[in-house]
Order: C-alpha cells, then sequence, then structure tokens
C-alpha cells in the first residue's frame, strides 16, 4: 500500500458546472439514520478487495475510516452515523467534521483509534500504509481494505460497505444512481489531457492509477499513461512534447493557472496554454476515489464533448 500524492483539504476552482445529480444523491443519502439496519445482530461474511473474507458476529456499529473516500461512501449509504473516527482528511460531508480525528492517513494515532473502540476500520490502498493494517492485525481489531482503482471498483467499495454494514439495499441503490453515469466512449480518444499531482517534481498519474481510468472512462487521453509507475515525475521538455490540449492542476498545487504558467512559461506555447486548456482541478472530488469521483467524470467527459465539437473554452 502506497500515499497518494495529494489528499489534502482543497477548495473547488474548477469553473464548469458541476454535477447536480451527485451532490442531489449525497443531500439525500449522506446523513440519514433511516437506513435498513433492523436488528444489528447475526453472523455477516464479507470479502474485502484483497480477497480477504472477514467475519463479524454481528453488523459493525463502531467503525473508524482511515480515508476521506472511505468516508464519503459511509454517508453516501447512511450509515455515518456509525463512523466514531476519521481521519484529518475527513471533511465531508460536513456531518463529517464533528467525528472524532485518529490522525493523518499514512501515520494515523494506533492509540486514538483502540480509544475509539471500534468494531470495524476501513482502509484504502490509495493514502494508507501496509504499516497501519499490519498493526491494527497484530491488535485484533477487524479491518476491511478497499483497493479502488476504476468507477467499478468505487461502486464495489459501495457494495462492500453494504453488506458489511447491513445496508444491502441502500447500497445498491446508490450504486445505481451512480452506475448511470458511466456511458460507453464511442470512437477513438478524444483531447490529450496532463493531470499534475505535483509541481516540486513534476509528477502526473500513470496506467494503473485511478485517475487514469477516470480520465479514459471519460473519452480523454491520458498524456500520462505511457510513464512508469502510477505516478511518473516528468522533465519539463517531456510536457512540451507531449503537448497536451488541457492541463489541470491539483488544486492544492496552485490556487490559479496564472500562477503555475509563471513557473513554468514554456506552458504558453502549449496547446492547453494557448487555447485556455490550463485548468485548477478540485482535489477533493478527483483525488477521492469514492462517489464524488462520478462528478469528476461528468466534468471531464464535458471537456472531452467541447473539444471534439470545437468550442473555445474560456
Amino acid at each position: 500500500m502506497i500515499a497518494a500524492p495529494c489528499m489534502g483539504r482543497c477548495i473547488a476552482r474548477f469553473s464548469l458546472p458541476l454535477l447536480v445529480a451527485c451532490v442531489a444523491l449525497f443531500a439525500a443519502t449522506g446523513c440519514s439514520r433511516s437506513h435498513e439496519r433492523g436488528d444489528l445482530s447475526g453472523i455477516v461474511t464479507v470479502k474485502d478487495d484483497l480477497g480477504r473474507e472477514v467475519t463479524f458476529a454481528a453488523y459493525p456499529r463502531r467503525v473508524v475510516a482511515l480515508a476521506p473516500n472511505l468516508t464519503e461512501c459511509v454517508f453516501a449509504i447512511g450509515c455515518g452515523d456509525r463512523l466514531v473516527g476519521v481521519t484529518r482528511y475527513c471533511d465531508y460531508p460536513p456531518e463529517a467534521l464533528r467525528i472524532e480525528r485518529v490522525g493523518d492517513m499514512v501515520n494515523p494515532s494506533i492509540e486514538a483509534i483502540v480509544s475509539r473502540e471500534p468494531d470495524l476500520v476501513l482502509i484504502s490502498t490509495e493514502g494508507n500504509a501496509r504499516a497501519t493494517f499490519d498493526r491494527l492485525d497484530e491488535i485484533g481489531i477487524k479491518t476491511l481494505i478497499s483497493n479502488p482503482r476504476t468507477l467499478s471498483d468505487i461502486l464495489g467499495t459501495i457494495g462492500m460497505l453494504g453488506e458489511a454494514l447491513g445496508a444491502r439495499e441502500r447500497a445498491r441503490r446508490v450504486q445505481d444512481s451512480l452506475a448511470a453515469f458511466i456511458r460507453p466512449i464511442r470512437g477513438r480518444y478524444g483531447p490529450r489531457v496532463l493531470f499534475l499531482v505535483s509541481l516540486e517534481p513534476l509528477m502526473t498519474v500513470g496506467r494503473g492509477s485511478f485517475l487514469d481510468a477516470l480520465i479514459t472512462a471519460a473519452g480523454l487521453e491520458n498524456a500520462g499513461a505511457a510513464g512508469k509507475g502510477r505516478y511518473p515525475v516528468l522533465g519539463r521538455e517531456e510536457v512540451v512534447r507531449a503537448d497536451p490540449s488541457y492541463i489541470l492542476l491539483s488544486s492544492d498545487l496552485a490556487t490559479d493557472s496564472a500562477s503555475a504558467v509563471r513557473l513554468f512559461p514554456e506552458w504558453r506555447r502549449l496547446r492547453a496554454g494557448r487555447e485556455g486548456g490550463i485548468r485548477i482541478a478540485n482535489a477533493d472530488i478527483f483525488l477521492r476515489p469514492g462517489p464524488r469521483a462520478f462528478e469528476g467524470l461528468q466534468i471531464l467527459s464535458e471537456l472531452a464533448a467541447q473539444r471534439r465539437q470545437g468550442y473555445d473554452i474560456p
């Protein structure tokens, strides 16, 4: 397990319309206490994304989530009131801010986690460390591991949590609502996108990363796909050679595109620089493989459609 490069709290600065349906989904399900729990007793066995079968004597009542995307998934299926601990990055929905913090993602406080007396700790391969899992396993605390690499994997995580928390029907409804935004791609990939998650050094997203799957699902070409590893480091000349239609910068790197161009003036000569394609992308949406990633899919799909139709991007 590795820590994903940019998971902090960020400000949305993308100028395209937000996906209203996803926002409405969260408003309807994000903090409901009316989930279909019924009797929380009874043995349940759940298989996580690493193929581990975890058995519970009863549906977990006290849950700690060690990644923002997992916190958002728990709220989305109406089980947010089961969360008794989250990381300092877990800031959505707003109700998550009221939950006790147990540290950051890479090095959470094991002592703080244990003090919450959890029945279940949720771990993500995108952000959490193997050492955290090993220590919790030694202590005997049950864990479920999410390994979200695609949009379908997000739907799978939601289903897994529905099984574990006794909210199968609510999870299925959320899955169906989100799956409706995945549409088949017609024809070849469209405009080339370079998504940067670090400026010093220049780091993008490669094959096998969640963002690569998101970009290609939107019908765009990932300019970083040819790099080595899931988060390739680039030289400045490689960006120039790629000449992408869009350069998207995670919003925890820059507050506006002008500040980034001042650091890399050669970008002005690229297609993205000439045609207004250098944008700031909301890190909370694009870097968290949770329900709001489908909002990111919609934003990227609109970019693809506009370029294909020859529209100017303001």
